[in-house]
């Protein structure tokens, strides 16, 4: 038999550990005036934009599959399996936009290893660069080991 509590907003009866509609839409609602508010900035909508494009989405799916799914920092800093979520531009797309489509600059990750990138980012110029060389070396040795036909050359980034 399921626990109840009350919503704390509009009073309605709901299972306990469960979100309320008026929650779950409160939510949505605040996510879409967030949306709006970065779009106001050109460059943000640029970069938005992007996010949405066919040729994103076609490419994002390529480096799921070039990945083969899994957080590749997680493989080889515990040998565990993590699946991923996201995938990462190593350099960021509004330092370099000419290399948003590169498969060289993308690698696949988890949403945790994905905060803990951009953690580092923004620590400095300088811990960003280090956590750049270390992703393009991951990917490098992931593309050897698994002799993937992505792999950069040798005069590639971070090689």
């Amino acid at each position: 038999m399921p626990v109840y509590k009350q919503c704390s907003k509009c009073g309605k009866k709901i299972e306990q550990y469960k979100q309320c509609e008026c929650t779950i839409q409160a939510k949505k609602d605040s996510y879409k005036r967030y949306r709006d508010r970065r779009r106001m900035d050109k460059e943000e909508k640029k970069r938005q934009d992007f996010y949405c494009s066919k040729e994103w989405l076609r490419l994002r799916d390529i480096v799921k599959v070039h990945c083969n799914g899994i957080d590749i920092i997680m493989w080889y800093k515990d040998g565990t399996v993590e699946f991923g979520h996201t995938v990462h531009h190593i350099i960021e797309i509004s330092e370099d936009w000419n290399s948003r489509l590169d498969v060289n600059n993308l690698i696949y990750v988890t949403e945790r290893t994905h905060k803990v990138i951009h953690a580092e980012y923004n620590k400095g110029e300088r811990q960003k660069k280090v956590m750049q060389k270390l992703l393009f070396g991951l990917l490098d040795t992931f593309n050897k080991d698994f002799n993937n036909k992505y792999a950069r050359n040798q005069n590639g980034r971070g090689g």
